[in-house]
Order: C-alpha cells, then sequence, then structure tokens
C-alpha cells in the first residue's frame, strides 16, 4: 500500500476517533463549558494554526515523494527500453555465433549458407555505436564492447577462409579451428547477456508498475 493511502487512512481514523469522543458520557457537556469561556477563542486559533502547518507539511511531502515516484518511473521506462536494445542484439550475435558453430560440425551446405558476414557487419556496428557509457550495468557495457569486436574479428576471419584456394589445406582447418572457438566464445557472453537482460527488466518493470 502506498504512503498516500496510508496517509488517508490515518486521516479518516482520526476523524472517526474525534467524532466517537463525542459520544463518550460527559465529553459533549466539558466541551460546552470550555467554549463558552474566554480562553476558547485563544485556543481555536492555536490548534487550527497547528493544524494548517501539519496539513501544508503532509501535502508538501506528498508533492515530493510524488515527484521522486514519477521520476524513478521514467528512468525505470527508459533503463528497460536500453535493456530491451541490448538483448535484441545480444540475441542476433548469439544466433550468428551458432550459425559458424553448427555450419563446422554438420559440414552441410544448407548450413553454410546460413552464415551471414553483412549481418555479422551490421550487428557489429549497432553495438560500438550503443553508448556504453549509459548503459545502466557494468557488466553489460563490457559485454556490448566484447561482442562487438568479437563479431568484427569473426566476419574478418570467415572471408579469410574464404579466400583460401585449397580447401584441404592444413590452414584451413587451422582457421576453422579459431573461428570456431571465437564463435563459442560469442555464443556463451551473449547467452549470459541475454539472460541479465530479462533480470533487468524484469527488475525494472516492477519498478513501473509500483510506481505507476
Amino acid at each position: 500500500m502506498s504512503k498516500r493511502a496510508w496517509a488517508i487512512i490515518f486521516t479518516a481514523g482520526m476523524a472517526i476517533g474525534a467524532i466517537g469522543v463525542m459520544f463518550v458520557p460527559g465529553v459533549p457537556a466539558a466541551l460546552l463549558t470550555f467554549f463558552k469561556s474566554n480562553e476558547a477563542p485563544a485556543w481555536i486559533q492555536a490548534v487550527g494554526s497547528i493544524l494548517a502547518i501539519v496539513a501544508a507539511a503532509l501535502i508538501a511531502r506528498n508533492q515530493t515523494q510524488g515527484a521522486t515516484e514519477l521520476e524513478e518511473r521514467k528512468q525505470a521506462v527508459s533503463e528497460k527500453h536500453k535493456f530491451g536494445v541490448i538483448m535484441a542484439l545480444m540475441a542476433r550475435a548469439h544466433g550468428l555465433a551458432n550459425d559458424i558453430t553448427k555450419a563446422f560440425e554438420t559440414h552441410k551446405h544448407e548450413d553454410f549458407d546460413q552464415i551471414s558476414p553483412a549481418l555479422m557487419v551490421d550487428t557489429h556496428r549497432a553495438l560500438k555505436a550503443l553508448p556504453v557509457f549509459e548503459i545502466p550495468h557494468g557488466l553489460l557495457a563490457l559485454d556490448v564492447l566484447t561482442i562487438s569486436r568479437g563479431l568484427a574479428s569473426l566476419e574478418e576471419g570467415w572471408k579469410e577462409l574464404l579466400e583460401i584456394s585449397s580447401p584441404e589445406s592444413e590452414e584451413v582447418a587451422s582457421r576453422m579451428q579459431a573461428l570456431s572457438t571465437l564463435a563459442s566464445e560469442i555464443s556463451n557472453i551473449s547467452r549470459e547477456a541475454i539472460d541479465e537482460c530479462k533480470k533487468e527488466i524484469a527488475i525494472r518493470s516492477k519498478l513501473v508498475v509500483s510506481n505507476g
């Protein structure tokens, strides 16, 4: 329950309590005597001033709390969007790396046809363009840099592999092994980054709902 709701309940409780006191035997007569006394106006003015100060403090506090919650909600929405973009790019990098690994394992033409150097370049550029210092997660920022560089190396290595004239040479086997190792590293890092993004998005989603 929000602080505003608790304030409303407290105020209502005080009002109900004040009304209930009026039904206590002897209280109405005592109040009537008090109001007829010469000191009553001064006391009423003093109590009214105190209540006005308390009311003003509560209003200011509620306004400050509301502004803080609104700012936290805006920040949570912004960070949720950032994690969503990172997760989408990491998912693409994960798929590109797995395409390399699968093709080297099966040696099937249809699997080699799935490898897309152009998409590697596009994903590398998209990750490189992200403002890493604005990523609200230090380890994810490092993952963005690592995967970006990894995809660039993967694309370059794939192009060099295709340029080798003798497909049966030891150089081909060596380059394929190096590319397979790099692809596995990219796959593992991107998978962990995706899982971390999901956690962070879930946290921000709760903040948005609680401050909505």
